[in-house]
């Protein structure tokens, strides 16, 4: 049997339990602060409908639920989402996981893009949970089109921080500035990149059309490059 991976995320809310479970498992409340359009039917064998705009969507089934505790979704024959409170000192303690099969780099740069993009999420519904505030506004500005992962020791590389790149569509941003597949970006205008997030919070950082300058490893050998930041094309919230 091969084992799942997992991909999990917390954060500690202060607001009352009932509230923020109300958060996780209402469609109407999902809408204000995940999702742009959600079903739920909440009880075991019910459905999960969710579309999360930039182009994605979620479908599946509910396998475990107990309420204000635990609900557990099925989304494809080897995947499950699990959503888990627990009271904390500070408030509640919510914590996502997924668990699935990440193969190769373009598996675990899916999982980390699957990470980052729960724990923007997260940090909104404790925005909209403790203040009102909604930041999925300025979520996913900025677009330069390429996949990666965090440089990793079995990738043998002489390098000491990074993320590879995996894949890099024709005529996005990053093609255009000519990154291609195997390249390392170590460095994003001015600043180190250790890790996948740490690149995508500076592509963030920069507005639509403006420079992003990168240090590149390429073939063991450094060069510079400069990409023009693009606007996602999916737009703010798009389905």
């Amino acid at each position: 049997m091969i084992e799942k991976n997992s991909v999990q995320r917390e954060v500690v809310i202060h607001a009352d339990a009932d509230q923020v479970w109300k958060a996780l498992t209402d469609p109407n409340e999902l809408n204000r602060w995940y999702t742009k359009e959600c079903e739920i039917d909440l009880r075991l064998g019910g459905k999960v409908k969710m579309v999360h705009g930039w182009g994605a969507w979620t479908e599946g089934t509910i396998t475990e639920l107990i309420d204000g505790q635990r609900l557990v979704y099925q989304t494809g024959d080897d995947s499950e989402t699990i959503i888990m409170l627990r009271e904390d000192e500070d408030g509640v303690r919510v914590t996502i996981e997924y668990r699935m099969l990440f193969i190769g780099d373009d598996g675990i740069g899916m999982s980390e893009n699957m990470a980052f993009g729960t724990e923007q999420f997260m940090k909104n519904a404790k925005s909209v949970l403790e203040t009102g505030t909604d930041l999925r506004f300025f979520f996913w500005p900025s677009w330069i089109g390429l996949s990666h992962t965090s440089i990793r020791p079995d990738h043998h590389l002489n390098v000491e921080h990074g993320t590879y790149v995996l894949n890099v569509p024709e005529q996005s941003p990053a093609y255009l500035c000519g990154l291609r597949r195997g390249d390392i970006i170590v460095e994003a205008n001015g600043k180190k990149v250790k890790h996948y997030e740490d690149l995508e919070t500076i592509i963030w950082s920069v507005k639509p059309e403006d420079q992003l300058t990168m240090k590149v490893v390429r073939e063991g050998k450094p060069i510079q490059l400069a990409c023009t930041v693009a606007a996602h094309p999916r737009g703010e919230m798009a389905g």
